[in-house]
């Protein structure tokens, strides 16, 4: 939608009553917290914890499909459609071991 730079995803507690339902609680779309506008036609999706790992082992095609999904639930929109993606690995990446920063214990 016009003006808005990102979507943060608050997802209510598994518990509640009042959880989305989108397959299990244990989907790896659990871990999407953000969609961030980096271009007029273009989102960048965050995922954390161990739902990264698990979305690793997912086709491009249903990442793509369940991103969508996602987005549609929580902002309204009915017309999303994926053209492109690019993804990481992260997780399984030589070098990163599914982190892009870390601060060590007394760091900061």
């Amino acid at each position: 939608k016009d003006g808005v730079s990102t979507y943060n995803i608050l997802w209510p507690s598994r518990s509640s009553s009042s959880a989305v339902s989108f397959r299990d609680n244990d989907h790896w779309t659990r871990g999407i917290y953000s969609f961030s506008v980096c271009g007029p036609k273009t989102l960048m999706t965050w995922v954390g914890g161990d739902a990264a790992s698990r979305l690793e082992e997912e086709s491009d095609e249903d990442v793509a499909r369940d991103c969508c999904e996602v987005l549609c639930r929580f902002t309204g929109c009915d017309d999303c459609f994926v053209v492109g993606m690019r993804r990481t690995s992260w997780g399984s990446e030589e070098g990163f071991g599914g982190s892009y920063s870390f601060i060590p214990v007394g760091g900061s």
